[in-house]
């Protein structure tokens, strides 16, 4: 209820039906799959909107690396504005430029470089997905910034010398 998929299903629907090479896969399962579903068939966008359903963790790389850009449009309420969905460290893992709304838990960890977008809106989310995968320049900054983000924050070595730094400060 809270994914924003719906919502962005909706507002994506033009810029589906206007470029025959743009898609959308959605990868997972959840409670308003059903609404989806039907707002998919509603707007006539069974060919351009691929839901995929759950699949196997080992098999999710091959899956996200059929994309070019990942995207988080979560609705912002209180449930969601200090969220940290897991599934961002994997977008960026693959090389993913990703875009997110708004979302405290998410700014706090990815600064600007990060390769992160920040938006407000499923409008302006759209956009910047058009914007990012018909500037080459600007997708392959994005996405090696990503990957830069996760070999730093997921280095074991990295992470040990910031918690026994953070132990030291404290004596």
């Amino acid at each position: 209820r809270f994914s924003g998929l719906y919502e962005l299903i909706q507002s994506a629907a033009r810029v589906l039906h206007e470029d025959p090479q743009l898609k959308m896969v959605i990868i997972g399962d959840g409670e308003d799959r059903q609404r989806i579903n039907a707002k998919i068939v509603e707007l006539q966008l069974e060919d351009k909107v691929i839901c995929v359903g759950r699949i196997e963790y080992d098999d999710l790389p091959s899956y996200l690396l059929l994309g070019d850009v990942a995207v988080l449009p979560f609705l912002q309420m209180d449930v969601t504005e200090y969220a940290f969905p897991g599934k961002v460290l994997q977008y960026l893992s693959v090389g993913l430029p990703t875009i997110s709304v708004h979302l405290e838990g998410l700014e706090s960890t990815f600064p600007p470089e990060s390769g992160f977008v920040f938006v407000s809106s499923p409008e302006e989310m759209m956009s910047q997905c058009i914007e990012i995968l018909n500037n080459k320049e600007l997708h392959s900054s994005l996405s090696i910034l990503g990957r830069q983000r996760m070999e730093e924050m997921c280095n074991w070595d990295t992470q040990v010398a910031k918690f026994f730094g953070a132990l030291e400060a404290l004596k």
